[in-house]
C-alpha cells in the first residue's frame, strides 16, 4: 500500500497534537525522522524490515505506534507491539496508548499474556469444591491438584470470588497481591487440559476471551517470547498477513528466539515404550467405549503394533548411534555435533522419526476431534477426563515432530541449527 497524502497528514496532525498533553513537548527533527521511516516501511513503500538504533527517552516507542496505528488502521490490520520485559509493557499498556487515546478517536487496545498468565476456571473451582466429584478429572489424570495449606485454601476462595464478581480478570500479573508459583501452576490453563469449547466456563474463560477481543482492536501488547511460539506454531495473535510487528528492544530477540523456540524431549526406549504402551491402551478404549463408524486406519490393532515397532526401532538406533559419539568415563558426557550437522546414519533416523510421529500426531488430532462431537452422546465426566488424555497424548506427539524436525535440520535461513546430544 501507498503511503498516501491522507495517511501522512493523519501521522502529523496526530505528533503535533502531542503537545497538548505533554507538557513542555517540543517536536524533534529525530521523532520526526523515525515516524517517517516506520511509515514507510510499515506501508511498504520502503521494504519489509526496519532496524532503528536510538537513546532511551527520545521517543522511539511514541514514533512506532503514531506511525504503526495510522498504517494499521488503513490496511485494517492490527498493530502487535512486543516488549521484552513487562515493565515496559506496562509503560506502552498504561502511559503511551492512554495518552494516545486523547488524541486518535476511538483507539482501542489490549494486553495479550503467554497462556499460562491466565486462570483456568474450572481449575480454580475444582480446588474451591467441597466435595470431591469436580477435582476427580485432575486426580485421574495424576495431576496433584489437593490443596496442600489451609493457606491455598483461603486464597483459592479469595480468587475465586474476586473472579466470580468481576474484581480480577484472570489475569496473574492484574491481580492485587503476588501468588506463589505452586498455587498458580494448578490453577493456570495450559493447552494440554484445556477442554475448550467441551468446558462449561468457556464463555468466561480469561484466555478465550482475550482471543475474541482481539479481533476488536487496534493495537496489540505482548511480550517477544509469545511472537517467537506464533512464528514458529501460531498462538493467540493474529496471523501474520493480519498484523504489522514491531518488536521494542530488539536487542534481546537472539536470547528470547532461542529460550522459546528449542525443543527438550526424553529419547531413550524405556520412556517411549511407556509413552507407547499408554497411548495403545487408550485407543483400545477409545475404540471400544466411543466406538466411531469410521475409525483411522492406524487405529486398528495391526496397524498400531507395526507402527510401535517401527517406532521402537528407530528409537533404538538413535540410542547405538549417539552412544558410540559420548566420551567414556564422563560424569557428564556431552557430544556437540559441529555446526549442526549430523552423520548420515543418524539425520535418516530423525527423518524417519519424524514422520512416524507426525503419523500419530494425525491420528490423535482425529480422535480429539471426534470426541469434541460427542458432547451430550455420553457421560459428561467420562468424556471429559478421554478429551484431557488425548490431548496429553496429542501435545507429546507435537513435541516429538517439533524435536525430530530440528534435530535432522541442517540449517535454517542459511544459519546452522545446533543439534547438542547428552
Amino acid at each position: 500500500m501507498a503511503l498516501s497524502n491522507t495517511i501522512k497528514n493523519q501521522i502529523s496532525l496526530w505528533y503535533k497534537s502531542l503537545s497538548t498533553y505533554i507538557d513542555g513537548f517540543i517536536p524533534r527533527i529525530d521523532q520526526r525522522q523515525m515516524i517517517a521511516e516506520v511509515a514507510k516501511t510499515l506501508s511498504g513503500e520502503q521494504g519489509r524490515h526496519l532496524v532503528i538504533e536510538a537513546p532511551t527517552g527520545v521517543g522511539k516507542t511514541l514514533s512506532d505506534l503514531i506511525a504503526g496505528i495510522a498504517i494499521s488502521r488503513a490496511n485494517s490490520k492490527h498493530l502487535v507491539i512486543s516488549t521484552a520485559n513487562i515493565a515496559l509493557q506496562d509503560q506502552i499498556l498504561h502511559k503511551d496508548l492512554p495518552l494516545l487515546a486523547k488524541i486518535i478517536p476511538d483507539l482501542r487496545f489490549i494486553a495479550i499474556f503467554g497462556r499460562r498468565r491466565y486462570l483456568c476456571p474450572h481449575n480454580l473451582t475444582a480446588i474451591c469444591a467441597v466435595d470431591q466429584p469436580q477435582i476427580d478429572l485432575m486426580l485421574l489424570l495424576q495431576q496433584e491438584m489437593a490443596v496442600t495449606s489451609q493457606q491455598e485454601s483461603t486464597v483459592c476462595q479469595q480468587l475465586h470470588a474476586d473472579f466470580i464478581a468481576g474484581h480480577w480478570d484472570g489475569v496473574r500479573d492484574h491481580y492485587k497481591t503476588a501468588l506463589d508459583d505452586s498455587l498458580w501452576q494448578k490453577i493456570s490453563t495450559d493447552k494440554v487440559g484445556c477442554l475448550a469449547r467441551n468446558c462449561q466456563f468457556y464463555h468466561c474463560c480469561p484466555f478465550f476471551l482475550a482471543i475474541w477481543k482481539i479481533e476488536q482492536v487496534d493495537v496489540i501488547v505482548t511480550n517477544q517470547a509469545l511472537v517467537m511460539a506464533a512464528m514458529e506454531s501460531g498462538s493467540v495473535l493474529p496471523e501474520a498477513k493480519k498484523m504489522l510487528l514491531v518488536l521494542d528492544e530488539g536487542h534481546h530477540i537472539a536470547a528470547v528466539a532461542r529460550d522459546s523456540l528449542e525443543v527438550e524431549a526424553n529419547i531413550t526406549v524405556p520412556h517411549l515404550t511407556a509413552q507407547l504402551d499408554n497411548f495403545l491402551r487408550h485407543i483400545e478404549h477409545y475404540l471400544s467405549h466411543y466406538c466411531p463408524v469410521k475409525p483411522p486406519k492406524l487405529a486398528k490393532t495391526n496397524h498400531l503394533i507395526r507402527h510401535r515397532q517401527k517406532l521402537i526401532d528407530c528409537f533404538s538406533q538413535v540410542m547405538a548411534i549417539t552412544q558410540h559419539l559420548l566420551p567414556d568415563n564422563s560424569q557428564d558426557p556431552i557430544y556437540l555435533f559441529k555446526l549442526g550437522q549430523l552423520p548420515e546414519e543418524l539425520n535418516v533416523c530423525c527423518q524417519q522419526l519424524l514422520q512416524l510421529s507426525h503419523d500419530f500426531v494425525v491420528l490423535t488430532e482425529k480422535i480429539v476431534e471426534h470426541l469434541s462431537e460427542q458432547t451430550g452422546k455420553h457421560d459428561a465426566a467420562t468424556l471429559h477426563l478421554s478429551l484431557l488424555i488425548s490431548s496429553k497424548m496429542l501435545s507429546y506427539w507435537q513435541n516429538m515432530v517439533k524435536f525430530w524436525r530440528l534435530a535432522g535440520c541442517e540449517t535454517s535461513s542459511n544459519a546452522p541449527v545446533s543439534n547438542p546430544n547428552g
